[in-house]
């Protein structure tokens, strides 16, 4: 059973995230934003290991750099307007510190975190969208990429679990 942590965003996660484990993968967006919440459908259907732990946030904030420093690798999942395919990349971590400001980007965050001590992995999954409005659940087309989103990721962790054997 995998350790499950809901939290908005915008209140730091201090004391739920377990210390010194291997793989914390964050689903961004808001599912009352239909095609905005793909990441977290995407997320539901991954199943994890003890070892590896999910965040669900609205949107990444500086408050979770701390968290992510007690990990061997961090996979942000996020919808993308401007993507037609789905994507896993390395996340380019900037030379300079990020400005502070209430939303950062992964590599913002990552850079964060880099200074709080993270020396791992990091990736964004993004999954192409087109529906933005209020409601919920997934458009047609949202829930495609999203099936392949979520067979990308499996086959990503289980690489990552055999090199850990």
């Amino acid at each position: 059973m995998s350790s499950w942590i809901a939290c908005s965003g915008i209140e730091p996660v201090e004391g739920y995230l377990p210390q010194a484990s291997e793989v914390l993968l964050i689903a961004v967006g808001n599912v009352l934003r239909r095609d905005d919440g793909v990441a977290h459908w995407v997320l539901a259907k991954l199943e994890l290991k003890p070892d590896e732990h999910a965040i669900e946030v609205q949107q990444l904030t500086p408050e979770l750099a701390l968290a992510l420093a007690s990990y061997r690798a961090v996979v942000f999942i996020d919808a993308a307007v401007d993507r037609s395919e789905v994507t896993l990349e390395p996340v380019a971590i900037p030379g300079k510190p990020p400005s502070l400001s209430h939303v950062f980007s992964p590599e913002a965050l990552i850079a964060l975190a880099s200074a709080s001590g993270f020396r791992g992995e990091a990736w964004v999954c993004r999954i192409p969208v087109t529906d933005l409005g209020l409601g919920e659940g997934l458009s047609p087309q949202a829930q495609a990429h999203a099936e392949a989103a979520t067979e990308l990721l499996r086959r990503l962790l289980t690489e990552w679990r055999q090199r850990r054997k």
